[in-house]
């Protein structure tokens, strides 16, 4: 089966634009999050040098280790994916197969993932995970390549496989936005819409 209406968005790009763009309007500090310095007052919230009204955690799996919402029933997957270059494969769309062969945008280029591991919850590469895609890939695909990276994350899954967005039931004004698991790219921008209208209305 073939689906026709599409697309890929190149998340290294994205996401360094976008850094880029939030470091020139003074809107990023580079820091890690320390929850012991939130101050929560009646109408706003401190946090080191910065007053806000509300403050949004949008942690990925991290949440579960967050005081405010490790209630959450979160069940993260670490993911392995390779990067392989091979000359003699011609396709231009994702295969899926058990996995997925996804075409990049440099020459020959395609990324092959993902494993799943509910255990092992770092961003350490597996090399017996390595050895899975590795096996699958042989079993699709005829032709000789060469491996050129080889990358780990952890999808911010939840128990039910639902995302989690709202506030604290005691502190109005901090609030989660996550547990998008696999999906994030593509459902992200639709609940953020409907997160900031329930976020503004209430």
């Amino acid at each position: 089966g073939f689906v026709t209406q599409a697309g890929f968005i190149d998340m290294p790009v994205f996401l360094g634009s976008t850094r880029k763009y939030l470091e020139q309007q003074g809107a990023l500090l580079n820091e890690t999050f320390t929850y012991e310095d939130i101050v929560i007052h009646e109408h706003e919230i401190q946090y080191k040098d910065v007053v806000c009204t509300n403050i949004i955690f949008c942690e990925g799996h991290l949440t579960r280790f967050n005081p405010y919402f490790n209630a959450i029933k979160f069940k993260p997957a670490k993911g392995d994916m390779l990067t392989i270059y091979c000359e003699e494969l011609k396709i231009t769309s994702i295969v899926t197969k058990d996995f997925f062969i996804l075409p990049l945008p440099e020459e020959h280029c395609f990324k092959v993932g993902a494993t799943y591991d509910w255990e092992d919850l770092t961003d350490n590469i597996n090399e017996e995970a390595k050895h899975t895609l590795l096996k699958k890939l042989d079993a699709l695909i005829p032709y000789s390549y060469k491996v050129i990276n080889h990358q780990a994350g952890v999808r911010p899954a939840t128990l039910d496989r639902r995302p989690v967005m709202g506030n604290h039931p005691e502190h109005k004004n901090l609030h989660v936005f996550n547990g998008f698991g696999t999906k994030g790219i593509l459902l992200a921008p639709y609940f953020a819409k409907h997160f900031c209208s329930f976020m503004f209305l209430n």
